[in-house]
């Protein structure tokens, strides 16, 4: 049952933000006729009535909402007659293959560096982890990506600068986009760590000489698992927000591109299939680790 009220939560939640996007997407001033060259009133009007413009927003909003149902999610108004969907699904390949890999190694890297900066902490190792933990979160995506540019591209000449013409192409990317989502995950692992090492049963555990290895792997680790999985929310939101700035600045052809192009020429149904996309991956994520606690820490299996 809990499981079943966390999915109606979370579909619930999905509908809200489809609602608000669609309110502001319509509410912004102008429209998405308003081009540098007027058009004929006649041809506007016709244009408004066909897309639905000429209703009210609430109206115009359910008659989308309806038209999701039957896998409609409408067209794009700059690129005529392009169905959304067709856009998105040229353009999301790319931006989920950047922003998986991104994840995997976020997770590969601030995992390990969370639990050696715990592990040896007061030693240099840990000031070197937390240094680079607070470089990560501070440091600007677009500053980064420049740096990253600068050293592989044009000091050493080792990766090319944009597109995603070949695997290596996808390293300075991704790099980028992982830096931050890593120093989240190791700051979390590492203050975690070093709370369930002062815990009674670790405690225990050395005065029986159990090696300080085998306590952190095996017994202090579980524990701290769940106050770190829980930032996987924030961490996809900070990889899907930060794919943006990285898309445009490696000029990679992905989502972002056309939802920054969506944006600038008003194409209400192109904004609102992005923002679906994105949505859906955002709460499904949640989700996803909402169910993950009750196994991780059975104590919350009636929470």
């Amino acid at each position: 049952m809990a499981a079943v009220r966390k999915l109606l939560e979370a579909l619930a939640c999905l509908f809200f933000v489809l609602f608000a996007s669609f309110l502001m997407a319509r509410s912004v001033p102008g429209g998405p006729f308003d081009q540098e060259k007027a058009i004929p009133p006649h041809i506007k009007k016709f244009m408004e009535v066909k897309y639905g413009f000429n209703r009210s927003p609430i109206q115009h909003f359910f008659s989308y909402f309806n038209g999701l149902f039957h896998g409609d999610l409408g067209v794009s108004l700059k690129f005529t007659n392009r169905p959304v969907i067709d856009i998105i699904a040229q353009s999301l390949p790319s931006s989920l293959t950047l922003g998986v890999s991104a994840l995997a190694l976020a997770l590969l890297l601030g995992f390990p560096l969370g639990i050696l900066s715990a592990w040896r902490r007061g030693t240099w190792l840990d000031t070197a982890s937390v240094f680079l933990c607070v470089s990560g979160v501070t440091l600007p995506t677009f500053l980064l990506g420049a740096l990253c540019v600068l050293c592989f591209t044009h000091w050493l000449g080792w990766l090319p600068p944009a597109r995603l013409d070949s695997a290596e192409h996808y390293i300075m990317p991704v790099m980028t986009l992982a830096f931050r989502p890593c120093a989240i995950i190791a700051q979390m692992t590492r203050a975690s760590l070093i709370g369930e090492l002062k815990s009674d049963y670790v405690r225990t555990a050395r005065a029986k000489g159990v090696s300080e290895a085998r306590i952190i792997l095996l017994h202090a680790l579980r524990n701290t698992l769940v106050p770190t999985i829980s930032v996987l929310g924030p961490v996809v939101a900070n990889i899907l927000t930060g794919s943006f700035i990285v898309e445009h600045f490696f000029a990679i052809p992905g989502v972002a591109k056309y939802f920054i192009e969506a944006v600038t020429n008003r194409d209400v149904f192109l904004i609102m299939g992005v923002t679906l996309v994105f949505a859906v991956i955002m709460i499904a994520t949640s989700l996803i680790v909402d169910l993950m606690y009750p196994r991780l820490d059975p104590r919350m299996k009636n929470g």
